[in-house]
């Protein structure tokens, strides 16, 4: 057998059976990316595209971590972090997939521009339902 003839498999750990699996084996795991904001913000629109509901998410902001004032789940690809003080800084999002193999790592910079619209002009009353006049 020469090393050109083995084909190596990228594995990962199942704790729950206590086992060694193949990426190529479709199972549930848990994926993670990271979203940059540079530009100081009361809000962080988060465009992951990934269709999810439900997560995990750890802010930081000049190496501290620190709690967002509300998290809005607009759908399952848009979520917003509201602040009380402009803030920028780095949010770390964990979600559940159906699919380990889906799991890409990445890292999203913020835009200014989300779905057209220009979220330097949005502000939080709008989100929260103050005005009811946000549709992303």
């Amino acid at each position: 057998m020469t090393a050109a003839s083995l084909k190596l498999q990228p594995l990962f750990f199942d704790f729950v059976p206590n086992e060694y699996r193949s990426l190529d084996q479709p199972e549930p795991g848990v994926c993670a990316f990271s979203f940059v904001e540079n530009t100081e913000r009361n809000l962080w629109f988060i465009e992951h595209n990934r269709d999810f509901l439900f997560f995990k998410v750890s802010i930081f902001s000049s190496g501290e971590m620190i709690l967002p004032d509300d998290i809005i789940i607009i759908d399952p690809n848009l979520l917003v972090l509201t602040f009380s003080e402009p803030t920028s800084g780095q949010a770390n999002i964990l979600y559940q997939t159906s699919n380990a193999i889906d799991c890409i790592p990445s890292i999203i910079v913020a835009s200014s521009v989300v779905r057209g619209i220009n979220v330097n002009t949005i502000n939080a009353d709008a989100i929260n339902g103050g005005s009811g006049i946000l549709n992303l």
